[in-house]
């Protein structure tokens, strides 16, 4: 509760936890549920990554190798509605 309404933390913590969150369920959903790994090894791996960007952790989990004109943006909530 502190973090929600305490004054140490900035605007767009809550914004930027559930963002993360959202991107490593993506990433769940594109590696477990496709049967690429088991749900233990998703876990193992992502604690053996350490803090680092979601975008790298799953270049590391899919066995890529980052370049230098590499895209690493994806679709982790599904396409965009259309209007």
């Amino acid at each position: 509760m502190r973090r929600s309404f305490g004054t140490n933390y900035g605007p767009l913590y809550q914004a930027a936890y559930l963002l993360g969150g959202l991107q490593l369920r993506g990433l769940r959903r594109e590696l477990v549920d496709s049967r690429a790994m088991s749900e233990k090894a998703f876990h193992d791996e992502i604690l053996r990554q350490g803090g680092m960007p979601i975008a790298f952790i799953r270049l590391a989990l899919g066995k890529q190798k980052l370049t230098r004109d590499m895209n690493i943006d994806w679709e982790f909530y599904g396409p965009l509605p259309s209007k």
